[in-house]
């Protein structure tokens, strides 16, 4: 092949590669011209369906009716119409939830329009009484059912007029006649907010649908319906109705301000462009390190009108200035987020204003709008904003310039933003009766009986993971199950098999930990600084037949604690599995009857056999070989654990008298072929053999014939070098005299061969093969102006121990980064694109991230930071 073929073939293969990981499609959508008037016609639509229903159920007229803070109660109406288009589609500042298409077409990007709930339905005693979540659900199934069979309708009158003209119109259409026809949608009910199930309201999303090629795929935007109540009086929106019911005066007001704050925000931006530029930049910044709640469907993070209230409140404090530029904004957005907006009083003015006790405790992040009562942040905790939101925001302030975000950090939600996520499953028992309770107006209530249920199993799972975590939340994610994100403290201590609990001294402690884990599993323990605690130490079913010295993963030891933990506590149901675990089934390969990965199955014996060949060696009297070994390195991938399928011990490498029943035969493989164990030997000859390249070929070819034939008589298993073996010469008392026939016996046996370059042994069915590397036989072939054969030379025998020396103290140092390294390689193959990059390439990729500030913890996170670094690289 040409060369300039090949490179032709790597880089756009590279190019896939990039692609394969992580789109770069860009998060600002491209508002042309034709898509807005695309929108603003989809909106048009909508809205006149609206109307159609408001007319047909003769609901009277609408007078909106708001109270701020500012006024102390007083109201103040405004005529306005039963339907009104608001959030962030009329101001320009919408963007991509992410940059991978398909979760785009999932959510989308979202013009919305906000219905006043007429007093009919819901009237402003029933708002006071407690009544307007429950009469707004009856009004959001009204209007559901209506749009279904309006489109319905509209669709079938549009197929039934135009069946006679088919063809005509099939010949004349254009992009402007089908931008105006009629489009089939579908109608779902969707949790506000963004979450993923359950949340306190429910919102309408009108999805497009459009036939392209006898198919039917989304347009890539949707219209929520969002509803207002028919007027927000004091007694929800003032001071003291938020100090006495919070979470039902927020969740009015959430509704009711809409309108106030599009004006607000269409103002701000009106008058300074540039902010609107910042704005959209800080969503996409939110959107890409895992903050936005549609991404990630955790109810306590952020939204795109969180972010513009942000840069609303920051200008009213006057910290955002008209003449800041773009890159000074949004650092001070970060340098707010970063304090932790956990401020109590609703005006800065009011120093005695009472507010909800959650905000007086700091349990709540806090963000108000200058005259406003309602807390924007009412759903997120102080311990959200502090470990996830305040994390993100110091890390974007480390950066030289502000744009590098995008480049230094991958995209990931926040289920890979933190260390480790798991998904319990089989929670529908203790989700129904809360699922089946409305939210109504409770006195003191901060939350709703399904967050408070939630809330219970994250104080659980705290309590149990106890030191390994540094944080721990968790979220909804189905009608029965959760999502558990975890932030291990250290690698180390997430792995650790040992619960420590409190010293026996402290009575009460240790009678509620008994009490928490269950006395049949609790022991005490003496510690080696004297103290004695109360502990429980795990067992794992991967320890029966393992055959292990390697600890297991933070992932496994935490999935084993967390399901023990819920079941006892919660429900015997429960079910803990981690997110992504998956992934370890493509490193499962076929041993004897069973799919299953090698590597925890035969790690011991290969160590082991390893050390002994390497003893072996080293107890070879120097006099016996012409040369000194000066190093035996061990250079093959398996032996530090990130080969993707390790060599297994080999049936053709057996003695007909081995026991294949013992753990130094576990996985014995009976592939036709046979992967030997690559080693290095490097010798110094002390300047004794002439400087060229036949003289140190000539030696290394009679050290290998002299170690193989050395070998064959200490270890060889040829009962006719019996008494050579007797005659090895090592010091040995008395004792050890007396019991050499039994060690002779029980001692390794080996079978060697060798070339004129390599030494083969054959042990405990392994296949070891040693390369024989002199120090000054790279420089003699650059002398002679032979580079490629030196580079080679160089590359095999010299720059391969280094390398192996390395990844070997990162490989026991971090014990997620051989299976990271071993997942890598198993994507890279699967992508036709190992060929091209080599395997130590690979390795040294993920060892980048381990070597950082905050390395990688689980393997999961280990693996995609080889798509981070090749994504921006």
């Amino acid at each position: 092949m040409p060369i300039y073929l090949f490179i032709l073939i790597f880089f756009s293969l590279f190019s896939a590669f990039k692609d394969a990981i992580m789109s770069l499609t860009p998060y600002q959508l491209h508002w042309s011209e034709a898509l807005i008037r695309r929108v603003e016609l989809r909106l048009q639509q909508v809205h006149a369906s609206l109307e159609v229903f408001y007319r047909k159920q003769k609901y009277s007229a609408v007078t909106h009716t708001t109270a701020t803070a500012e006024e102390d109660g007083e109201q103040r109406q405004q005529e306005e119409g039963p339907i009104s288009s608001v959030g962030s589609f009329l101001l320009r500042t919408c963007v991509h939830s992410t940059p991978l298409y398909e979760t785009q077409l999932e959510h989308g990007v979202g013009a919305d329009i906000a219905i006043k709930i007429p007093e009919e339905v819901c009237s402003l005693k029933e708002i006071h009484d407690g009544h307007y979540l429950e009469r707004r659900h009856v009004f959001l199934l009204k209007v559901e059912k209506f749009l279904k069979k309006y489109n319905e309708k509209m669709v079938k009158k549009k197929a039934s007029t135009s069946s006679a003209t088919a063809e005509t119109e099939e010949r004349e259409m254009t992009d402007e006649h089908e931008r105006r026809s009629i489009v089939p949608w579908e109608v779902r009910r969707v949790p506000f907010g963004g979450g993923s199930v359950k949340t306190e309201k429910d919102i309408l999303r009108i999805c497009f649908l459009k036939s392209r090629s006898d198919k039917t795929r989304r347009e890539v935007f949707h219209v929520d319906v969002h509803f207002q109540p028919i007027a927000l009086t004091g007694r929800i929106a003032s001071v003291a109705a938020v100090r006495k019911h919070p979470f039902y005066s927020y969740l009015v007001q959430e509704d009711a301000l809409m309108t106030v704050h599009l004006r607000k925000l269409h103002e701000l931006y009106l008058k300074n462009h540039l902010l609107s530029r910042a704005t959209v930049f800080l969503k996409c910044w939110a959107y890409h390190v895992g903050l936005m709640a549609r991404t990630s469907g955790h109810p306590e993070g952020l939204s795109g009108f969180h972010i513009s209230a942000l840069l609303l409140r920051l200008v009213e404090e006057g910290v955002i200035l008209p003449s800041m530029s773009e890159e000074n904004v949004i650092r001070a957005v970060w340098v707010y987020l970063s304090r932790g907006p956990t401020h109590n009083k609703i005006n800065g003015s009011w120093k005695d204003t009472p507010v909800p006790a959650a905000e007086e405790r700091g349990e709540v992040a806090v963000l108000r709008l200058t005259g406003e009562t309602m807390n924007l942040f009412f759903r997120s905790s102080a311990a959200f904003f502090q470990k996830v939101v305040k994390r993100a925001a110091d890390e974007a302030l480390q950066l030289p310039h502000f744009s590098e975000v995008f480049v230094k950090f991958p995209f990931q939600p926040l289920q890979l933003a933190m260390d480790t996520c798991f998904v319990v499953e089989g929670l529908l028992a203790y989700f129904a009766e809360t699922d089946s309770t409305p939210v109504v107006k409770k006195t003191g209530a901060a939350r709703s009986p399904s967050v408070q249920r939630v809330q219970a199993i994250q104080d659980l799972v705290q309590e149990a993971l106890g030191s390994r975590s540094s944080y721990a939340t968790v979220w909804r994610r189905g009608e029965d199950s959760v999502h558990v994100a975890v932030q291990l403290t250290t690698e180390v201590e997430g792995r650790n098999r040992l619960t420590r609990g409190p010293p026996v001294e402290d009575t009460e402690a240790v009678e509620h930990f008994n009490a928490f884990w269950g006395k049949d599993i609790t022991s005490t323990r003496q510690f080696p600084d004297g103290s004695i605690h109360r502990c429980v130490l795990w067992s794992f079913d991967d320890d029966v037949g393992a055959n292990t010295t390697i600890a297991l993963s933070a992932a496994t030891v935490i999935r084993r604690v967390l399901e023990f933990a819920l079941r006892k506590h919660l429900l015997p149901t429960a079910k803990v599995s981690l997110l992504l675990g998956g992934l370890e089934g493509v490193l499962a390969e076929r041993i004897g009857a069973e799919w299953r990965d090698a590597a925890p199955m035969m790690q011991k014996s290969l160590m082991e056999a390893c050390r002994n060949v390497e003893t072996m060696i080293g107890e070879v009297p120097r006099t016996a070989l012409p040369c000194k070994i000066t190093s035996l390195e061990i250079i093959a991938p398996s032996e530090r654990h990130t080969a993707t399928f390790p060599v297994r011990p080999h049936l053709a490498l057996t003695y007909t008298t081995d026991d294949l029943t013992q753990p130094n035969f576990a996985g014995l493989s009976t592939e036709p072929t046979i992967e030997p164990i690559h080693g290095v030997l490097t010798i110094d000859d002390k300047n004794k053999i002439p400087d060229t390249i036949e003289a140190i070929a000539a030696i290394k070819g009679a050290i290998c014939a002299q170690l193989s034939k050395v070998l064959h008589e200490y270890y060889g298993d040829d009962k006719r070098h019996s008494g050579a073996r007797s005659k090895k010469p090592v010091k040995r008392d008395v004792e050890n005299q007396q019991k050499e026939p039994q060690c002779e016996l029980q001692g390794p046996h080996i079978r060697t061969s060798c070339t004129s370059h390599s030494v083969d042994i054959i042990y405990k069915g392994y296949l070891f093969r040693f390369y024989i590397a002199h120090y000054r036989e790279v420089s003699l072939l650059r002398a002679l102006q032979r580079e490629s054969e030196a580079a080679m030379i160089e590359r095999k025998l010299f720059w391969s121990v280094q390398h192996a020396k390395f990844l070997r103290t990162i490989a026991f140092g971090h014990h997620s980064y051989p299976m990271a390294v071993r997942l890598s390689k198993r994507w890279l193959s699967a992508m036709l694109l190992l060929e091209f990059v080599l395997p130590e390439a690979v390795e040294l990729l993920v060892a980048h991230a381990y070597l950082g500030s905050n390395p990688p913890k689980t393997f999961v996170g280990g693996f995609f930071s080889l798509s981070s670094d090749n994504c921006h690289s």
